[in-house]
Protein backbone atom coordinates (compact mmCIF):
# COMPACT_ATOMS: atom_id res chain seq x y z
CA UNK A 1 0.00 0.00 0.00
CA UNK A 2 1.22 3.54 -0.99
CA UNK A 3 -0.23 6.87 -0.40
CA UNK A 4 0.78 10.12 -1.32
CA UNK A 5 0.37 13.62 -0.67
CA UNK A 6 1.85 17.11 -1.40
CA UNK A 7 4.74 16.54 0.09
CA UNK A 8 4.93 12.92 1.44
CA UNK A 9 5.18 9.45 0.28
CA UNK A 10 3.33 6.60 2.93
CA UNK A 11 4.72 3.40 2.13
CA UNK A 12 5.99 0.08 3.62
CA UNK A 13 9.12 0.55 4.84
CA UNK A 14 12.44 -1.31 2.57
CA UNK A 15 15.03 -3.28 4.23
CA UNK A 16 17.65 -0.87 3.42
CA UNK A 17 16.44 2.01 5.02
CA UNK A 18 17.37 0.32 8.50
CA UNK A 19 19.92 3.30 8.69
CA UNK A 20 17.76 6.25 8.04
CA UNK A 21 15.13 4.77 10.35
CA UNK A 22 17.56 4.48 13.25
CA UNK A 23 19.00 7.98 12.86
CA UNK A 24 15.37 9.60 12.54
CA UNK A 25 13.73 8.12 15.61
CA UNK A 26 17.22 7.77 17.31
CA UNK A 27 16.38 11.33 19.57
CA UNK A 28 15.08 10.95 23.26
CA UNK A 29 12.45 13.70 22.79
CA UNK A 30 10.86 10.84 20.14
CA UNK A 31 11.32 8.23 21.90
CA UNK A 32 9.71 9.69 25.56
CA UNK A 33 6.28 9.63 24.59
CA UNK A 34 6.17 6.35 22.61
CA UNK A 35 5.27 3.19 24.31
CA UNK A 36 7.08 0.25 22.17
CA UNK A 37 10.28 2.21 21.01
CA UNK A 38 13.06 1.05 22.40
CA UNK A 39 15.90 2.94 23.71
CA UNK A 40 18.64 3.53 22.57
CA UNK A 41 17.38 2.66 19.47
CA UNK A 42 19.92 0.78 16.87
CA UNK A 43 19.99 -0.09 13.29
CA UNK A 44 19.44 -3.83 14.37
CA UNK A 45 15.88 -3.01 15.71
CA UNK A 46 15.46 -0.67 13.14
CA UNK A 47 15.75 -3.99 10.63
CA UNK A 48 13.08 -6.05 12.93
CA UNK A 49 10.82 -3.47 13.08
CA UNK A 50 10.95 -3.18 8.83
CA UNK A 51 10.99 -7.24 8.70
CA UNK A 52 7.50 -7.16 10.85
CA UNK A 53 5.70 -4.25 9.13
CA UNK A 54 6.73 -5.82 5.47
CA UNK A 55 5.57 -9.16 7.01
CA UNK A 56 2.21 -7.78 8.48
CA UNK A 57 1.88 -5.89 4.90
CA UNK A 58 1.73 -9.17 3.30
CA UNK A 59 -1.02 -11.01 5.29
CA UNK A 60 -4.28 -10.86 4.27
CA UNK A 61 -5.91 -10.19 7.58
CA UNK A 62 -4.43 -7.64 9.16
CA UNK A 63 -3.75 -6.50 12.68
CA UNK A 64 -1.85 -3.72 11.92
CA UNK A 65 -1.50 -1.29 8.22
CA UNK A 66 1.67 0.98 8.97
CA UNK A 67 3.35 3.20 6.63
CA UNK A 68 6.89 4.71 6.68
CA UNK A 69 6.95 8.42 6.02
CA UNK A 70 9.39 10.09 3.05
CA UNK A 71 9.87 13.28 1.42
CA UNK A 72 8.69 13.29 -1.88
CA UNK A 73 11.85 13.07 -3.97
CA UNK A 74 14.09 12.07 -1.14
CA UNK A 75 15.33 8.78 0.16
CA UNK A 76 15.23 7.26 3.70
CA UNK A 77 12.04 7.54 6.47
CA UNK A 78 11.64 10.67 8.71
CA UNK A 79 8.50 9.15 10.11
CA UNK A 80 6.17 6.57 10.95
CA UNK A 81 2.31 6.26 10.92
CA UNK A 82 -0.38 4.02 11.06
CA UNK A 83 -3.32 1.94 12.63
CA UNK A 84 -2.70 -0.67 14.97
CA UNK A 85 -4.93 -3.05 17.26
CA UNK A 86 -7.25 -2.77 13.60
CA UNK A 87 -10.35 -4.98 14.37
CA UNK A 88 -11.94 -5.52 11.44
CA UNK A 89 -15.79 -6.68 13.18
CA UNK A 90 -16.04 -3.46 15.10
CA UNK A 91 -14.21 -1.31 12.63
CA UNK A 92 -12.04 0.45 14.39
CA UNK A 93 -8.11 0.90 15.33
CA UNK A 94 -5.79 3.20 16.92
CA UNK A 95 -3.95 5.90 14.92
CA UNK A 96 -0.01 6.34 15.96
CA UNK A 97 3.01 8.61 14.54
CA UNK A 98 6.61 10.09 14.96
CA UNK A 99 8.15 12.64 12.96
CA UNK A 100 11.97 13.40 12.82
CA UNK A 101 12.62 16.39 15.22
CA UNK A 102 13.80 18.40 12.21
CA UNK A 103 10.51 18.11 10.66
CA UNK A 104 8.77 19.23 13.22
CA UNK A 105 5.92 22.46 13.11
CA UNK A 106 5.99 22.50 9.58
CA UNK A 107 2.51 20.97 8.62
CA UNK A 108 4.04 17.43 7.92
CA UNK A 109 2.44 15.27 10.20
CA UNK A 110 -0.90 16.72 9.84
CA UNK A 111 -0.52 15.91 6.03
CA UNK A 112 0.35 11.89 6.96
CA UNK A 113 -2.58 12.53 9.53
CA UNK A 114 -5.22 13.57 6.96
CA UNK A 115 -3.65 10.88 4.49
CA UNK A 116 -3.74 8.36 6.62
CA UNK A 117 -7.39 8.79 8.24
CA UNK A 118 -9.05 8.54 4.83
CA UNK A 119 -7.35 5.63 4.25
CA UNK A 120 -8.64 4.39 7.17
CA UNK A 121 -12.52 5.62 6.59
CA UNK A 122 -12.70 5.08 3.04
CA UNK A 123 -10.95 1.81 2.14
CA UNK A 124 -10.86 0.32 5.74
CA UNK A 125 -14.32 1.44 6.63
CA UNK A 126 -13.17 2.17 10.20
CA UNK A 127 -15.78 3.06 11.97
CA UNK A 128 -13.73 4.42 14.87
CA UNK A 129 -10.03 5.61 15.16
CA UNK A 130 -8.86 6.25 18.80
CA UNK A 131 -5.55 7.95 19.32
CA UNK A 132 -3.52 8.18 22.63
CA UNK A 133 -1.10 10.85 23.62
CA UNK A 134 1.27 11.93 26.30
CA UNK A 135 -0.31 14.94 27.95
CA UNK A 136 2.60 16.91 27.88
CA UNK A 137 3.08 16.03 24.25
CA UNK A 138 1.74 19.32 22.82
CA UNK A 139 2.43 18.42 19.21
CA UNK A 140 0.12 15.00 19.45
CA UNK A 141 -2.63 16.74 21.39
CA UNK A 142 -2.67 19.73 18.94
CA UNK A 143 -2.46 17.32 15.49
CA UNK A 144 -5.74 15.14 17.44
CA UNK A 145 -8.05 18.56 17.98
CA UNK A 146 -6.76 19.59 14.63
CA UNK A 147 -8.78 16.59 12.80
CA UNK A 148 -11.78 16.70 15.52
CA UNK A 149 -10.79 14.01 17.80
CA UNK A 150 -12.86 14.39 20.74
CA UNK A 151 -10.84 13.74 24.21
CA UNK A 152 -12.61 11.37 25.94
CA UNK A 153 -10.67 10.95 29.17
CA UNK A 154 -7.13 10.10 30.73
CA UNK A 155 -5.34 7.13 31.51
CA UNK A 156 -2.96 7.95 34.51
CA UNK A 157 0.21 6.68 34.66
CA UNK A 158 -0.44 4.62 31.74
CA UNK A 159 3.23 4.81 29.95
CA UNK A 160 6.76 4.68 31.61
CA UNK A 161 9.39 6.68 29.53
CA UNK A 162 11.71 4.31 28.56
CA UNK A 163 14.57 7.65 28.70
CA UNK A 164 13.06 9.34 31.98
CA UNK A 165 11.58 6.18 33.93
CA UNK A 166 8.77 8.14 35.08
CA UNK A 167 5.13 7.14 34.23
CA UNK A 168 3.04 9.43 31.98
CA UNK A 169 -0.36 10.15 31.54
CA UNK A 170 -1.82 9.47 28.56
CA UNK A 171 -5.27 11.55 27.11
CA UNK A 172 -7.40 9.00 25.06
CA UNK A 173 -9.10 10.81 22.01
CA UNK A 174 -11.76 9.15 19.37
CA UNK A 175 -12.75 10.00 15.95
CA UNK A 176 -16.17 8.47 14.48
CA UNK A 177 -16.51 8.25 10.89
CA UNK A 178 -19.99 10.45 11.27
CA UNK A 179 -17.59 13.21 12.83
CA UNK A 180 -14.72 12.78 10.07
CA UNK A 181 -17.71 12.82 7.41
CA UNK A 182 -18.95 16.46 8.94
CA UNK A 183 -15.33 17.82 8.81
CA UNK A 184 -14.71 17.05 5.14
Amino acid sequence: MRLETDRLVLRVPRLNEAESLAEAIGNPEIVRYLSSVPWPYTTKHARQFIQKQRAEARKKKKSSHGFSIQLRGKSGIVGGIGFHDYDEFHRSAEIGYWLAEPLWRQGYMSEAVEAVLNYGFKELGLNRVTLRACVENKGSNAVARKFGFQLEGTSRKALKSRIDRRYHNFNIYGLLREDWKRRR
